[in-house]
């Protein structure tokens, strides 16, 4: 395998904390699990086996931004292309060719608030509420229609008390 990576961080004025990286990866003789039906008894078996070549690139993303004492606003995003090679080593097709890795979907983010103030001098309440999305991905290599998941968002949110002694 050959990767390459290259990122870069900064700090503004202790506000806004960011960082940003760009990779490539390229595979041979990549690792995958497939079921595998027994010639003889027809009987399936979860086998690893070599998916033959492939490469994944994207990038990455994040931020912090402190809006005010009490609030920050953060979040995140990442591109990846990560796909089997149309052709082996040897320049013959492969059994998954184009094929999308597992679990691995091509755009994701998450962005959320995070508020506390003091109640008192010993309990902070917070707030800490959230948007979460992924794009379509497969639950296996092979990528079989019906095995999937389609893209969704996520909303969530946390409140709470924290004790400081």
């Amino acid at each position: 395998m050959n990767s390459f990576e290259i990122g870069y961080k900064a700090a503004l004025k202790n506000q806004l904390l960011f960082d940003a990286s760009v990779f490539y990866y390229n595979y041979n003789n990549f690792q995958t699990n497939a079921w595998i039906a027994d010639p003889e008894t027809g009987d399936f078996a979860y086998l690893i086996k070599d998916g033959g070549k492939a490469n994944t690139y994207g990038f990455e993303t994040s931020f912090q931004y402190n809006v005010s004492e009490h609030l920050k606003l953060s979040g995140n995003y990442a591109f990846i292309h990560a796909r089997f090679n149309k052709k082996d080593k040897d320049g013959n097709e492969q059994e998954y060719a184009d094929h999308h890795f597992r679990l691995t979907p091509e755009h994701s983010f998450n962005v959320n608030l995070n508020y506390e103030t003091a109640i008192t001098s010993e309990i902070n309440f917070f707030a800490t509420p959230s948007v979460s999305y992924k794009s379509h991905f497969f639950f296996e290599d092979a990528n079989t229609a019906g095995i999937e998941q389609d893209a969704y968002a996520i909303m969530n949110m946390v409140t709470g008390f924290r004790l400081l002694n």
